[in-house]
């Protein structure tokens, strides 16, 4: 019985190449969590198949066998910060949905994105075309990083995205890695927009559900109106800053802060209870 053969039998595996046929001996029959996914190794050994998310759905194996401590960095210590990244060369490998996604928020800031990938769904081949982003059609090169301020390896290849952080790291680029914190400098937070205010999410890549969940959540207490709100005590704190004396300055700051009953979170709930 050859490879596949024992794997269709034994683990439902629908992949339908493989990279070499491994012994059928009973050595290699052990059990999936000892054998076929050990925890530093995300991938099959007898396939060589790596397995993310649905591809692990797909091999046969259940998500309690999923490298969960790979996925998190305990002890980690975050720096928060917001930056500025307009003119600076941000690089990202794949050309996916997932990268689309990673590259809007990056073209809002004004980066110089440039994309290193093979194919590229069609949103990214229009923004190309419309010289929004340059798009590379082929696959990374660590010299795909020079002069770059950050990177984001977002294709569907574990070992692929391993290999760019490698090469941000000995070119000291930040890097991130999609789905993969363990090889991550910074962080995609879930964020809540509102004109200039931003209210941004993170559990260090502990649980980007539950960042999204608190991001619903004050998505609803803070709504569309405090984008005005915000931009009118932009201009008034200009006003104030060029007219009223160091004394009455911080008070008066203070009080164009306070915002109005109809913008203030929770309204809805109190009047309930």
């Amino acid at each position: 019985m050859n490879c596949r053969q024992t794997i269709r039998a034994q683990h439902r595996c629908t992949f339908q190449q493989f990279d070499r046929n491994l012994p059928t001996d009973g050595a290699c029959l052990k059990p999936i969590k000892e054998q076929h996914f050990p925890e530093s190794r995300n991938e099959c050994l007898r396939c060589r198949k790596s397995l993310y998310g649905n591809r692990l759905r797909r091999h046969g194996l259940r998500v309690r066998y999923y490298d969960l401590q790979a996925m998190t960095v305990p002890g980690m210590n975050l720096f928060p910060m917001m930056i500025k990244l307009a003119g600076r060369k941000c690089v990202v490998i794949g050309a996916g949905k997932v990268a689309a996604a990673k590259i809007e928020v990056l073209l809002s800031c004004g980066a110089k994105v440039v994309v290193i990938g093979p194919e590229a769904v069609r949103r990214i081949r229009a923004k190309a075309n419309a010289g929004k982003l340059v798009w590379r059609p082929r696959r990374f090169s660590p010299h795909d990083l020079r002069g770059a301020f950050l990177a984001i390896a977002a294709t569907d290849s574990p070992s692929t995205n391993e290999f760019v952080f490698r090469s941000c790291q000995a070119r000291k680029v930040l890097c991130n890695s999609v789905d993969d914190p363990a090889h991550c400098d910074f962080f995609y937070p879930a964020v809540v927009r509102r004109g200039p205010l931003q209210i941004a999410v993170s559990t260090g890549g502990s649980s980007p559900a539950l960042a999204a969940r608190l991001r619903r959540e004050l998505a609803r207490q803070y709504g569309p109106g405090w984008a005005a709100f915000v931009k009118q005590i932009a201009e008034k704190r200009q006003k104030i800053l060029r007219m009223a004396p160091g004394v009455q300055r911080k008070k008066l700051l203070n009080q164009i802060a306070i915002p109005p009953l109809s913008l203030r979170p929770n309204r809805t709930s109190k009047r309930k209870e």
